[in-house]
């Protein structure tokens, strides 16, 4: 592998060293895109005589991530090793005996003819790929992945390619003692952070690296789209910029802009956050402007609300809205903020939330199909967010805003007792920064989050001195302030220029 593992954290935010009994440089992985395939090389040193892996389980509602996987060979110092694939169970059996190191190598075919084809899954061109780790990695069973850490990760590519993925720069590029193809390395720190991640890779692909002091932001932006890099790099900076100062830095940000499939998912703009880097899919005609800003900073607020901080598993349906809902608020209120968007936009988004909440069958808690369901927190979480940010406004005369609430979940004391957060952890960080502001912004958590009672749109505009007009034969709904007062508004959206 390219250079030998050193120590360092991620993020500001590291978690505790781990325990003396994981061996570091232990599994390593090699990605080769330099034939017509996307090959991959695992190897693991001193493995067990009778080792498991397992094949890409379910994962961002997709489940055939592992029918795309061809086993090629396994093998050791000696050469081939016994192997037996059981499909159905996603495993791999190897009977390693008693040998220095195992190798397995595999390769993640394309999609067949009518078989289903998402946007998570890898895409591989003559000239491109794009894939999210958790669908090209086999991984070693959970009792050899609990013992690594420090894991390298090679992408292998023909000369001249430019290559960028989410984990941290190990090495700089090289060429292979041939010189006909390109070796990148990467380090990632555990099996977590190795499938929290994404790698996109191409011969022509438009980047740019600015300094955010400190740390670095990589954007990368397929050469298909109509916009120029030199659009979205400023404002993706200043976005990722602001949210380090306030939730901890990433030495290096990948940010990358790509096509979607219009003929399989619509026009739609779609995007993904990982650990250290954020992805944005959309129509190769978009063009910049407030939906594609207020997408890239939802998607960029997941490195941390999503990434650093997740769901306990039981509770990550009724915590969704915390997950999406308010990351958009605060997406949203961070452009305001930056000068990126202005007063229309942010009105035009709360709006247009109100709506889609007050029209969602689920507030009314009555039976609702697919699309509502999954628009529901979004809608939900937003406006839960927004009312809690005008209690905490008004209760600390503005000293102290929504932001501080994720900032405390982000804290070492509160991480330290449980990585994955729940409604009640969410109310011990909210009543922290409580602490001195009466019992307005309590009040109002528990009725909102604690107890689920339903939001009255109107009644919340009216606290910010904004008269919501509802939408009325298909028009849209709309928000004017009473009077021609914005003091309440601007103190939560006014520009940092203007304060």
């Amino acid at each position: 592998m390219v250079g030998a593992p050193e120590p360092g954290a991620t993020t500001s935010y590291a978690p505790a060293p781990a325990p003396t009994s994981t061996q570091r440089g232990a599994l390593w992985y090699q990605i080769d895109l330099s034939g017509e395939a996307l090959r991959v090389r695992l190897r693991i040193n001193a493995p067990p005589t009778s080792a498991s892996f397992f094949l890409p389980g379910p994962w961002a509602g997709q489940d055939d991530f592992d029918d795309r996987i061809v086993v090629e060979s396994t093998r050791g110092p000696a050469g081939a090793l016994p192997m037996h694939l059981v499909r159905e169970a996603g495993r791999i059996d190897v009977q390693a005996g008693d040998v220095a190191w195992l190798e397995l190598t595999y390769r993640v075919r394309p999609p067949r003819a009518g078989e289903p084809d998402s946007r998570f899954h890898p895409r591989r061109t003559a000239g491109e790929l794009f894939a999210y780790a958790p669908t090209i990695f086999v991984l070693p069973s959970e009792g050899l992945a609990r013992q690594v850490r420090d894991i390298p990760v090679e992408v292998h590519t023909p000369r001249g390619w430019n290559v960028s993925a989410t984990w941290p720069l190990h090495a700089a590029t090289r060429l292979s003692a041939r010189g006909d193809r390109q070796i990148t390395g990467y380090l990632a720190e555990n099996v977590r952070t190795l499938r929290d991640a994404f790698v996109l890779a191409g011969e022509d692909l438009p980047s740019r690296q600015l300094a955010l002091d400190p740390g670095t932001l990589t954007v990368v932006q397929s050469p298909t789209m109509r916009f120029g890099i030199d659009e979205l790099a400023g404002p993706s900076a200043r976005i990722v910029r602001r949210f380090m100062a306030r939730y901890g830095i990433y030495d290096n940000v990948v940010a990358a802009i790509l096509p979607n499939d219009a003929s399989a998912e619509g026009s739609e703009l779609q995007g993904m956050g990982r650990r250290g880097g954020f992805v944005v899919q959309v129509p190769r005609h978009q063009q910049m402007g407030p939906e594609l800003l207020l997408l890239m900073a939802h998607e960029a607020l997941h490195m941390w609300n999503g990434h650093e901080l997740v769901p306990a598993p039981e509770a990550e349906a009724e915590t969704r809205w915390f997950k999406e809902g308010l990351t958009h608020y605060l997406a949203l209120k961070a452009l305001a903020q930056e000068g990126l968007v202005d007063r229309r936009t942010v009105l035009r988004e709360l709006a247009a939330a109100a709506r889609h909440y007050s029209q969602n069958p689920l507030a009314r808690r009555e039976a609702a199909n697919d699309l509502d369901r999954a628009r529901f927190p979004y809608d939900r979480g937003l406006l839960i967010a927004l009312s809690l940010d005008v209690a905490l406004s008004e209760a600390s005369q503005g000293r102290v805003p929504l932001e501080r609430w994720l900032e405390q979940l982000l804290k070492p004391h509160l991480r330290d007792t449980a990585r994955a957060y729940d409604t009640a952890l969410l109310e011990r960080a909210f009543r922290e920064i409580c602490d001195d502001l009466g019992p307005l912004p309590i009040a109002r958590f528990e009725t909102l989050v604690r107890d689920g009672h339903p939001i009255d749109p109107r009644a919340l505009f009216t606290e910010l001195n904004l008269h919501w007009l509802s939408p009325s034969s298909g028009g849209p709904a709309r928000l004017l302030p009473i009077d021609g007062e914005t003091a309440a508004f601007d103190l939560l959206f006014e520009s940092d220029d203007l304060r």
